[in-house]
Parts: structure tokens; C-alpha cells; sequence
């Protein structure tokens, strides 16, 4: 199935109020391979540069390939560099020359990939003992709040099927991409919103209901109840983890 179009609608919310990922992350992933001035890195549907812009960070060149042309349009505008070639194609076709990249991150967009056409994907552009690192950021699901954000997930949109469409909770396909043969590095973040900020992270959600929707204005009025709920000194914090599942393809 072709996810191109997902995020077009909501190409501006996601870039305004999706997390970044934590500094602990890019230091693991910099010290465990080796990433220096000469590393080039495929960073595989990157969005609108979340990540993009974290690794460009680290001094390395990227190769940033992001199918929707609004997203990397965002892309471009924000974080365009002498470092950086940005590519508007699929994960699994990126047309990236064969026997190059010495990583390969996809941050936030496993789970919209075809896994088996992906992993041929990585072979063919990695070097030899070429590592892939699969990253997201994750809702603590034992956290009360989270759990009631699901719920209104579940009551109000058709498309919820969990977190990185339920990944989370069935990481299968990682560890089918993997043949088993993965190691996991895990840091908390959790993440700080005021209401706005906390509504709009809600609806840059591919499975949120949009102003389109018949049910939109419950829904924002339910996330709305929530968050005063939960509120403290008007904001609230959501408990969230950053996960990197790596491995040599």
C-alpha cells in the first residue's frame, strides 16, 4: 500500500509539534558507529528533518529521502546545507548508488515501510556490515494519561490501530527485518506540552481526525477535557521513551 500521501495534510502540524529526539540518542548512535565528517548517512522517510536535523548536527554528510513532496519541501526550506541531498522517493526504491552508505536511520517511519523491499533496500545501498537503525519516539502506555489519550484515539478515530500503527505492540516485523539478530538502546524523554501544544501533537497524528471530519469538534473537545485534567501550572507532562533498535543487514 502506498502511505506517499499520509502526512500531506498535516505536513505543518508535524513539523510544528513533533518531538525532536533526545541528545543521549545522538550521542550513543555517534560514539557506537563511528560517526565522523566522512560518514554518510541514509536517514530513510525523514519527514520534515526531525531527525535529519539531529545527525547533521554531528558533523557527517545525509542523504535525506522523503517521499511526500510537501514534507520535503519543510525539509529543504528549514535545514538546507552543503551536508545534505534531499531525495523525494520510497524507502524501499531510493535510487541511492549501490555500496555507499555507511548507516542507515529511519527515525519515526519503519512501520510505513514495506519491510521486505526495505531490507533489500539497505543491503543493496549499505557497505559491507552496514548497520540500519530503526528509531521512535514512544508513549509510556503504563502512564494514566497516555492511556486515556488511547481512548480517545479509539473512540474517535476510525484509523487508530496504536502507536506507529500498533509496531509497539507487535514488533514483529522489526525483528523479522532483523532475523532476530538486533540490539536495543533506550532513553527517557519525557515530553512537556501547554494545551495547544498537546492538541496539535494529537492531530499531526496520520490517524487523527481532521477539521474535514464530522466528529472533529468532539474529539478536540475531548483531547481539550483531558489535558485540564491532567494540567499542572498549565501544562502537562507525557511520560515517553526514545527506542533504537539496530542491527547489520
Amino acid at each position: 500500500m502506498d502511505h506517499t500521501d499520509v502526512f500531506t495534510t498535516k505536513a505543518f502540524l508535524y513539523e510544528k509539534s513533533r518531538p525532536s529526539y533526545p541528545d543521549e540518542m545522538l550521542t550513543f548512535l555517534k560514539h557506537q558507529f563511528n560517526i565522523k565528517e566522512d560518514t554518510l548517512i541514509a536517514d530513510i522517510g525523514a519527514g520534515t528533518g526531525k531527525f535529519t536535523e539531529k545527525i547533521l548536527d554531528l558533523g557527517c554528510r545525509v542523504i535525506a529521502v522523503e517521499p511526500n513532496q510537501v514534507m520535503a519541501e519543510r525539509l529543504r526550506d528549514s535545514l538546507m546545507c552543503d551536508q545534505l541531498v534531499v531525495s523525494e522517493r520510497p524507502a524501499e526504491h531510493t535510487e541511492i548508488d549501490a555500496g555507499t552508505v555507511d548507516l542507515v536511520v529511519a527515525a519515526q517511519a519503519f512501520h510505513w515501510f514495506d519491510w521486505q523491499q526495505f531490507k533489500e533496500e539497505c543491503s543493496r545501498i549499505l557497505k559491507p556490515r552496514g548497520v540500519v537503525c530503526l528509531i521512535w519516539n514512544v508513549r509510556d502506555e503504563a502512564a494514566l494519561i497516555n492511556r486515556r489519550t488511547a481512548d480517545i484515539f479509539k473512540t474517535y478515530c476510525p484509523a487508530y490501530s496504536g502507536s506507529s500503527n500498533g509496531m509497539m505492540n507487535n514488533d514483529d516485523a522489526i525483528r523479522q527485518f532483523f532475523e532476530g539478530e538486533f540490539e536495543l538502546f533506550e532513553t527517557r524523554q519525557d515530553l512537556t506540552y501547554k494545551e495547544q501544544q498537546f492538541i496539535d501533537r494529537c492531530l499531526s497524528a496520520s490517524y487523527a481526525l481532521e477539521a474535514t471530519d464530522e466528529d472533529f469538534d468532539a474529539f478536540v473537545t475531548a483531547l481539550r477535557s483531558l489535558f485540564q485534567a491532567f494540567a499542572e501550572e498549565g501544562k502537562v507532562v507525557i511520560p515517553n521513551m526514545t527506542r533504537c533498535y539496530y542491527g547489520t543487514i
